[in-house]
């Protein structure tokens, strides 16, 4: 019996936390993936790429799940990344807003 409440205590905290929760996060790492370069204007280019998850790292009780960074296209305003390269950063998903933002720096050799 004393599992069993000890068990219920546990959920319950825990449920307490996710609660209190006002953004989930992880930090990740990874290598570039399905890197495009798309012309939007003369001369001017948007720059997509997705991230091929190598490890990811869970802060606290409000961590992201790494499967909602699944197929994920996160923009490269430099338009500098090539398919391989290292990346890491954070993702993270306010929950009040239900917006998710993801940062991420090249590792340089």
């Amino acid at each position: 019996m004393k599992t069993f409440f000890f068990a219920l205590l546990m959920t319950f905290t825990a449920a307490s936390n996710l609660l209190a929760c006002e953004q989930l996060d992880v930090q990740i790492g990874g290598t570039v993936k399905n890197f495009q370069k798309v012309k939007i204007d003369n001369g001017l280019y948007d720059c997509y790429y997705e991230v091929e998850l190598l490890s990811v790292k869970h802060q606290n009780d409000c961590a992201l799940d790494e499967r909602n960074l699944e197929n994920l296209r996160i923009e490269d305003s430099t338009c500098t990344l090539k398919n391989g390269m290292l990346v890491s950063g954070y993702a993270k998903l306010n929950l009040h807003t239900n917006t998710l933002e993801v940062q991420m720096t090249r590792h340089y050799p």
